[in-house]
């Protein structure tokens, strides 16, 4: 977290030379605002964003915390992993009567006649 503090407070420095430097150069600082608002934006922006990513982090660990939980007792954990699933589709063999898939199935026919 002190990581993403010093980060915002660059930003914020970063935020407020460039507004004060258009300010220079075209007269007026981007949209009218002092430069200062300009770095509580970039600053609060940075640490708004880490603080969603703390939060999301914290939920996702959760959720994995809650599926390790829930595995059935003698499976192993990764039983149900979406690898486990396209490992399963990968090795399907079609059967004599199964059609096999079109690229356009479902779809309209763009084509007239075809």
């Amino acid at each position: 977290m002190l990581v993403g503090i010093i980060l915002a407070a660059l930003f914020a420095v970063a935020g407020y030379q460039e507004a004060r430097r258009f300010g220079r150069q075209h007269g007026r600082t981007p949209w009218g605002w002092n430069p200062v608002v300009w770095a509580v934006a970039l600053g609060l922006s940075l640490v708004i964003g880490i603080v969603l990513l703390a939060i999301a982090e914290r939920q996702g660990r959760a959720a994995f915390a809650r599926e390790l939980k829930t595995a059935a007792p003698g499976q192993p954990e990764w039983s149900s992993s979406p690898a486990t699933s396209a490992q399963q589709t990968l090795t399907h063999e079609p059967s004599v009567n199964e059609a096999p898939p079109t690229a356009a199935s479902g779809g309209m026919t763009i084509l007239p006649g075809k």
